[in-house]
């Protein structure tokens, strides 16, 4: 297939760690010829354990990049800035695959290495790319962050390396589901519910992987669920009046069956959190000055999507 094309068609970034040295190195249409990007795609995929390092002759021995980093946002970033003369004109969507769905209170050791590593690495991959695109977040206040997708009923341990076609299809089929829910979501929300989990340890406890988060905003919802999400999308909430929007959102609560008036209630906790998810979320739009539509709409549904959620983990 490579050998039917000439060129590149677009900028691409590959990242690796040359075990020589611990160093991490990326491979770019600057510094990589098309004919060995092939390469670079080999030495990105050696995963430890799984596959052999790659040895590239005369460049080094090299094994998958996510060993030092997860997400590389950053790359990404500086190649369209070599493009564009702001920030404000670049866009960023992130695809996180290869989701657990374990929780870390149940496993065992099976006595077998690879499994236990590959686990592990699915586990950790949660918490390391969220982190990763926190701190781009907040270096790159300007960047448009659109879509995160996370990777739901994804494979676990050994499964990241069966090529079937049977299996490798239903995660397409099932890709394609998810990337149409986050159309349907609109553009920003899944980035501020990422947000909101990677700050909440609650919402990690009960939703070990922020996949499993997103998946219970859509799975089993109930017609009360969908009165108090509503309720919540239409709270008159204000930039500046922290005890209008805590009788607000008090309210939506209450009239769900909540009990918001015992001060050490985890609906309490949910409700006084989702009023500092809607101010983070509000400032990001003032400081990107975007469409008022981003403070009306996109905001009370980011709102409304982690205040459903954080509820429903207090039952």
């Amino acid at each position: 297939m490579i050998a039917s094309h000439t060129d590149f068609g677009r900028r691409i970034t590959v990242g690796t760690v040359n075990i020589n040295d611990g160093t991490f190195h990326k491979f770019d249409q600057t510094n990589t010829s098309y004919a060995d990007m092939a390469r670079a795609a080999f030495s990105s995929a050696s995963i430890p354990t799984v596959f052999p390092p790659y040895n590239w002759e005369g460049k080094g021995l090299f094994v998958d990049g996510s060993t030092a980093t997860n997400i590389n946002v950053e790359d990404a970033i500086t190649q369209c800035k070599e493009l564009v003369d702001d920030e404000s004109k670049i866009t960023i969507d992130i695809l996180l695959c290869g989701g657990a769905n374990q929780s870390t209170k149940d496993w065992q050791d099976v006595g077998q290495t690879i499994p236990d590593y590959l686990r592990g690495r699915s586990i950790r991959g949660q918490f390391h790319g969220g982190n990763t695109v926190a701190d781009a977040r907040k270096a790159h206040p300007d960047v448009n962050f659109r879509y995160v997708i996370g990777q739901e009923d994804g494979f676990t341990s050994t499964g990241m390396i069966n090529f079937d076609g049977d299996h490798t299809w239903k995660l397409q089929e099932k890709g394609r589901l998810q990337a149409q829910d986050a159309l349907t979501y609109g553009e920003g929300t899944h980035f501020g519910l990422l947000m909101a989990w990677m700050e909440d340890e609650g919402l990690q406890a009960e939703y070990p992987n922020y996949t499993d988060f997103v998946k219970s905003l859509k799975d089993d919802s109930t017609a009360a669920e969908k009165d108090l999400e509503q309720c919540i999308k239409d709270a008159p909430l204000s930039l500046d009046d922290w005890d209008m929007n805590k009788e607000a959102l008090s309210e939506c609560a209450e009239q769900a069956g909540y009990d918001v008036q015992d001060e050490n209630s985890c609906a309490l906790r949910c409700t006084l959190e989702a009023i500092l998810v809607y101010w983070a979320e509000a400032i990001h739009c003032i400081e990107k000055q975007a469409p008022n539509s981003c403070i009306t709409a996109k905001c009370p549904a980011i709102v409304a999507a982690f205040d459903v959620a954080c509820l429903k983990s207090c039952h």
